[in-house]
């Protein structure tokens, strides 16, 4: 069995974490999508997309939300008051 390099390993194990915390962030998204289905039926295609682009402590926080959102026009609100813009390197 070859060797690998404490630099290889190092950066394997990295990467599997990234992996995972990706994994764990779509999970939460679809999570918070399927709750907004059950709360509005269907919500637009928009939205899902904007609800992908929200960190951890977003959707944690629009989780909340949720339960005080009478319409859809309240849960576009939250969304456009609580998204970041991309910042540019």
């Amino acid at each position: 069995m070859p060797l690998i390099s404490p630099t290889i390993e190092l950066v394997r194990e990295e990467a599997e974490l990234r992996g995972e915390q990706r994994g764990e962030l779509k999970g939460e998204q679809n999570m918070i999508i399927q709750q907004l289905n059950y709360r509005f039926d269907e919500i637009d295609s928009s939205i899902i997309e904007q609800v992908g682009t929200l960190t951890r402590e977003q959707l944690t926080e629009l989780g909340k939300a949720i339960f005080n959102f009478s319409t859809v026009t309240d849960l576009q609100q939250w969304l456009e008051s609580n998204l970041k813009p991309v910042e540019q390197d």
